[in-house]
């Protein structure tokens, strides 16, 4: 299993499931310092787990990532495509450096990374599943995230092409849609959410693997407890 953007929050919290699962996890940030702090928490409880650090936006990055994977654990039959970060900015206020960090950190990632895991999943005949956790903002965008809006629409638009491509090669292409979630993502935001607006990341994380793993009952026991604790948040899967 990989997973990217995994030295914190929703990747950090899913990564940790995975390990209390059995799977072999390898996990993708650029934060050495995070990743080893998850790295070790893994290991702790039995699991088996790689640290890679990652550029996700770099190709030459996510080429390495994959090669690694294939390496050590052989080829990846799961991808978690988690990587990304905010922008609380009016148009006219966002520069280009700003705007073109978030549509290749929510964006150009999911491309070079389920590109990656598609192709290694179909050179060996792996009937996989590439899970992207992208935003309700997949759907509507307001005034200070055009940045934003603009990369996790453009997910939504991706994900739909690549379930239709790889479906008859047997990969499995999910995506959900998580409201705003309590992690450091909000950090650097103005406007802070009010709790009962948000997400705990440990649910959400359960959720992702139980996305991944094709558990309809974990799914549904997963999503019941989200709802009883955030009812102002929601996670909708397609």
């Amino acid at each position: 299993v990989v997973v990217t953007g995994a030295s914190s929050g929703m990747g950090a919290e899913a990564a940790k499931v995975f390990g209390l699962k059995g799977a072999k996890v390898v996990l993708a940030a650029r934060r050495l310092e995070r990743l080893q702090a998850v790295h070790e928490e893994i290991e702790s409880t039995g699991g088996q787990c790689l640290s890679v650090p990652t550029d996700v936006t770099r190709e030459a990055d996510v080429s390495r990532l994959f090669e690694t994977v294939e390496r050590h654990f052989g080829p990846v039959d799961i991808l978690v495509n988690n990587a990304g970060r905010g922008l609380q900015a009016h148009i006219v206020d966002t520069d280009y450096e700003p705007w073109r960090s978030v549509l290749d950190t929510n964006l150009t990632s999911v491309y070079l990374c389920t590109r990656a895991a598609a192709k290694q999943m179909v050179a060996h005949g792996i009937r996989g599943h590439i899970v992207t956790v992208a935003s309700i903002s997949s759907f509507y965008s307001g005034p200070g995230y055009a940045a934003y809006g603009a990369a996790k629409h453009g997910v939504l638009g991706f994900k739909r092409a690549a379930k239709w491509e790889l479906r008859r090669h047997g990969i499995e292409v999910s995506t959900i849609f998580p409201a705003r979630v309590e992690t450091e993502f909000f950090g650097s935001y103005e406007q802070q959410p009010a709790l009962w607006q948000t997400l705990p990341a440990r649910p959400v994380g359960q959720y992702i693997v139980a996305v991944a793993s094709g558990s309809m009952l974990l799914r549904i026991v997963a999503r019941s407890g989200l709802l009883a604790r955030r009812l102002g948040a929601l996670l909708s899967i397609r």
